[in-house]
């Protein structure tokens, strides 16, 4: 019973995070312009950042944190699902995508706010000025797109597939599907990353990321509902 009583506390809690990790989002989409805002200049950005002031970190703060949870989430999912060595990867895969993700938010928390105070602070001269605003495109490339949405994206899709994989043994084939069909929006965009550096217009892929995150939060409300009705083996051999 005690296994049985974990497996939906569990779920319920699988789908508080999928309506947790929207919660930040939804408000920097409305008050930052995100994700969009991701692929503007550094003028710019950092002056949206000044404007924000408290409430915009307070809120990447929450996201990061939001990200971070997902680790213990993960493991508990992949001991509920997957079996060797199948969950040995699993768990890999679930811990440095919400590790990766984290630190990238949290560059908004710590990093950020201090180049846009340099970078709008009209006492320093032009070249310290452009100094932050060069500083910002590197860190932004290396925390941003190479560490939270390229790995943290990678890990997280591979998470998913290996989860999917996992369910797809015990029997639940419509939740597995599902799955992997999330997995691949995930992979499909990491394209958009990738016109970063190679300069290109990707086009429709551009929202594959967003629309793969989305259908993720709903594919981990699903599986929390999944646990959340678990059975006992014997009430499920009367029903």
């Amino acid at each position: 019973m005690k296994g049985l009583e974990r497996s939906r506390a569990l779920g319920f809690a699988l789908v508080l995070f999928a309506v947790a990790m929207n919660a930040p989002f939804a408000w920097l989409a409305v008050n930052f312009d995100y994700p969009q805002v991701l692929r503007r200049g550094a003028a710019e950005v950092l002056g949206l950042v000044r404007a924000g002031g408290a409430p915009l970190v307070a809120a990447w703060y929450a996201y990061a944190l939001v990200a971070l949870v997902f680790a213990p989430l993960a493991l508990s999912v992949v001991a509920r699902t997957c079996s060797e060595p199948l969950a040995a990867s699993a768990r890999a895969a679930g811990v440095l995508a919400a590790v990766a993700q984290s630190v990238g938010l949290l560059r908004w928390v710590f990093v950020v706010p201090v180049l846009a105070r340099i970078e709008g602070d009209v006492g320093l001269s032009a070249a310290e000025r452009d100094a932050a605003r060069v500083s910002f495109e590197a860190l932004h490339q290396l925390f941003g797109v190479a560490l939270g949405e390229h790995l943290g994206q990678v890990c997280t899709a591979a998470w998913v597939a290996l989860i999917s994989a996992g369910l797809a043994g015990r029997g639940l084939r419509v939740l597995a599907g599902l799955g992997w069909a999330v997995s691949a929006c995930l992979c499909v965009g990491l394209v958009e990353g990738f016109a970063t550096v190679l300069a290109f217009d990707p086009g429709a892929l551009a929202h594959a990321t967003p629309l793969g995150f989305l259908a993720f939060s709903a594919w981990l409300a699903a599986l929390g509902v999944n646990f959340a009705r678990a059975q006992s083996e014997p009430a499920r051999a009367a029903a």
